[in-house]
């Protein structure tokens, strides 16, 4: 019997990587890795910002991978490049409900905006904002495995 690595990048790793050959995986990795980096050192803001920066990874990939799956052509620069308009596109597309972008877009608000919150320990705060951007980059590569044929 084979254990798991102990690594906190090995469901995304795979995701990324086998599941769904995602484009640009390193990036996306590389930001997860640098917020655990962060966040073991006690840099709570870059933990946070690295975070996101994973989030916007995951989302662009897979609004990437979806727009080539349901129309045949790359998302066009002028919605890759924001990510507020790849959360649009990724609900337009049918993939996320409204219910669910409007949380998406809650998340990314609280990973976006710095200092911390005057009632948590910005330890607590980082490390609650790291796993909420790890669940929804989960969520949305699963959402876009559970549509491909």
């Amino acid at each position: 019997i084979r254990r798991p690595p102990r690594s906190t990048l090995f469901p995304y790793t795979t995701l990324f990587r086998s599941d769904l050959k995602l484009a640009d995986p390193d990036t996306a990795l590389h930001h997860l890795q640098l917020s655990e980096e962060h966040y073991l050192a006690g840099r709570w803001d870059d933990s946070i910002g690295n975070s996101r920066k994973f989030l916007e990874c995951v989302l662009a990939a897979v609004a990437e991978s979806r727009s080539v799956a349901t129309s045949g052509a790359s998302l066009p620069d002028s919605v890759a490049s924001r990510p507020v308009r790849v959360r649009e596109y990724l609900a337009q597309s049918g993939l996320l409900e409204s219910k669910e972008k409007v949380a998406l877009d809650s998340i990314y608000g609280l990973l976006s905006e710095t200092g911390s919150h005057p009632y948590m320990a910005a330890n607590e705060q980082a490390r609650l904002l790291r796993h909420m951007a790890l669940t929804f980059g989960q969520f949305v590569m699963l959402r876009l495995r559970g549509s491909l044929p």
